[in-house]
């Protein structure tokens, strides 16, 4: 029987050997104490004659024997449960080495150092702008000095001055009711807020923040000093009809995506109206729809006209914004082809930005880029309405943006009517 004190030291790192190593010791050790307990028998048999505290003591070495062999019968056991498991284990820990590997080639060239966010998995950007909302956590997104502060400067913009026509109602309080004329969805209601707290005047709201509402339906009634409200009539109203036309036009094209079922993320630009932005952006989120960056240092984006501005190709250019980026910031590079955003990609980008395609070419180079850099996010844009939404929702595509959800959307109408005591 083969001796483990003489195993090789190769054999020690093989399951296998050390399983069968750690069998044969235990049979060794089980037969070791048998034997013993055995002699201690037969001697004990050929001393009949011997004295009760012989034959007691023979009985304890007989119990001792019996407990050693138990004792190294449960270590045997162990030893094999142990090595069951390792080599139960070995193939789990093959498939880590494979996936350790796997993640190794997954590494970007030399010349660009993969961060976390190039890491990301595909369509990773489509689970959160879609997360559920509610009124109070919209109007937490806003910051008050800020929403103050455009309430001041509208009302300043519509009135800088005298106001004659107030000498007219006077400041008696009065009650008014906000009446919707068309079809939409609400949005705005921290910002009309914002207004009548300016003006020593309030609001309760008949329905809530991304309610759909419809001709004739009562939003609000207002109350407060009669000039004070019908200062601010103009004002309000223009908030609320813009910012619920943008919600309008961003709920639209994300129930297009969802007709589809197409698991992207919608999204608005940059273009709005310069002064409205918030607002703008505001609606948007009521609509369901994505921000995109708020403002231009919210994203590094590299667009045509940087590369038209600088010189050099698309490598050193990359790499250069990749480095002004830092970790903290995204990179989304503007293509206008599949081997401008299979470089981009190439170099660092976390986003490729195909704008200004045909249907066509988009999908076909969204494909490419997936294919080799299955991490890096694809989004579509350029002169997209909602008329042609669905022909740029592909399996490749992770996010659409819009422009016309702000510079397009049509306005929600919205009037002021008095109550008649």
């Amino acid at each position: 029987m083969a001796d483990p004190t003489k195993m090789a030291a190769s054999d020690v790192t093989d399951p296998t050997k050390m399983a069968a190593s750690n069998m044969a010791a235990a049979t060794t050790n089980m037969a070791t104490p048998n034997m013993a307990a055995a002699t201690t028998n037969m001697a004990a048999s050929s001393k009949t004659a011997a004295a009760p505290t012989n034959m007691a003591a023979t009985n304890n070495m007989a119990a001792t024997a019996s407990k050693m062999a138990a004792a190294k019968m449960a270590a045997a056991t162990t030893n094999m449960a142990a090595t069951s498991n390792m080599v139960a284990h070995t193939p789990n820990m093959a498939s880590a080495t494979n996936k350790m590997a796997a993640t190794t080639n997954m590494a970007a060239p030399s010349t660009f150092m993969a961060t976390p966010t190039n890491m990301a998995a595909p369509n990773m950007a489509a689970a959160t702008p879609n997360m559920a909302a509610t009124p109070e956590t919209l109007r937490a997104l806003l910051p008050v000095p800020q929403l103050r502060s455009l309430a001041r400067h509208w009302l300043h913009e519509d009135c800088p001055g005298l106001d004659p026509a107030a000498m007219l109602v006077g400041l008696q309080p009065i009650s008014a009711r906000i009446v919707c004329k068309s079809r939409g969805l609400l949005a705005g209601l921290p910002f009309v807020d914002a207004i009548l707290d300016e003006l020593g005047c309030s609001a309760q709201w008949r329905l809530p923040e991304g309610s759909h509402v419809t001709p004739n339906a009562e939003v609000a009634l207002l109350k407060g000093p009669a000039a004070h409200i019908l200062q601010g009539e103009r004002t309000l109203l223009d908030v609320l009809s813009r910012c619920s036309g943008t919600a309008t036009a961003a709920m639209m094209a994300v129930e297009v995506g969802k007709a589809l079922k197409w698991p992207g993320v919608i999204a608005g630009t940059r273009k709005t109206t310069p002064g409205f932005r918030l607002v703008e952006k505001y609606g948007l989120k009521v609509g369901g729809a994505d921000t995109h960056r708020y403002d231009i240092g919210g994203m590094l984006m590299v667009k045509d006209t940087h590369r038209d501005a600088v010189k050099g190709g698309m490598k050193e250019l990359v790499l250069s914004a990749r480095r002004a980026a830092g970790f903290s910031r995204r990179l989304e590079v503007e293509c206008g082809s599949a081997a401008q955003a299979l470089q981009a990609a190439k170099y660092g980008a976390d986003i490729v930005l195909l704008d200004n395609m045909e249907p066509q070419e988009l999908h076909k180079a969204a494909a490419e880029v997936k294919a080799q850099h299955p991490w890096v996010l694809v989004e579509a844009s350029g002169g997209i309405t909602h008329e042609t939404l669905p022909q740029f929702m592909g399996p490749n595509v992770d996010v659409v943006s819009m422009g016309s959800l702000t510079h397009s959307a049509r306005p929600i109408d919205f009037t002021l009517r008095v109550v008649r005591d």
